[in-house]
């Protein structure tokens, strides 16, 4: 390994200073035929550079080194990596087995038809402009999930109970932080459950936040 860096002209001769010892090795880890040694040694050294690396922050020494250079480092690390002519196996098939209910597509296109192909959490939520509608692209939401309809007697795949939402929107009530969710579903909560009440699906705001946890 030394030697590469050398012939690369990366070692100085009076490397006494851990932080020229770590740039030393930072460029040494981009440099090409140290990725060649480095995957014919089933990239050990590598790893040991890597271990070299965490002993510096473990012991205090990297305040001498920017965090900065750090992030840089683990960005080389993920590159070097991945910039080979490495060819993977492809992936093992599995399967598995979905119960899922029926949903009736146009009951979604009818709800956001009635939206105006807005957002029903902000109508100022522009995405952008749907190549086979030709309007503003909204996605439908059930309010109440699909997954949920084993606890109630009639239907929730109906209109009143799908709403149309921005793409963000429809991404953060899914995957957004409790507190984020919440805002959100009270929001919508309030504009439907007087049509989900006259549809015979009776639901309070605590039950519907516990389908969303």
């Amino acid at each position: 390994m030394l030697i590469i860096a050398e012939e690369n002209n990366l070692v100085q001769p009076s490397v006494t200073n851990i932080e020229k010892i770590y740039k030393v090795l930072k460029n040494l880890q981009q440099d090409t035929n140290f990725s060649m040694y480095n995957l014919g040694e089933k990239r050990f050294p590598n790893a040991t550079i890597k271990c070299f690396s965490r002993y510096i922050q473990s012991d205090n020494i990297s305040e001498v080194l920017s965090e900065k250079d750090f992030k840089e480092q683990e960005y080389a690390d993920y590159i070097m990596n991945e910039n080979t002519n490495t060819i993977y196996e492809r992936p093992e098939q599995y399967k598995t087995e979905i119960i899922g209910y029926v949903r009736n597509e146009n009951f979604a296109i009818q709800a956001k038809k009635q939206a105006h192909w807005q957002c029903e959490v902000d109508v100022n939520h522009e995405s952008f402009i749907s190549k086979n509608t030709s309007k503003n692209y909204t996605e439908a939401h059930h309010l109440i999930p699909m997954a949920a309809q084993k606890f109630f007697e009639h239907s929730i795949d109906i209109p009143c109970n799908i709403v149309s939402l921005c793409p963000n929107c429809h991404r953060k009530i899914h995957l957004a932080q409790d507190i984020e969710k919440q805002k959100l579903l009270s929001l919508l909560y309030n504009k439907r459950i007087g049509l989900l009440n006259k549809a015979h699906i009776h639901i309070s705001i605590e039950q519907l936040y516990s389908f969303y946890k």
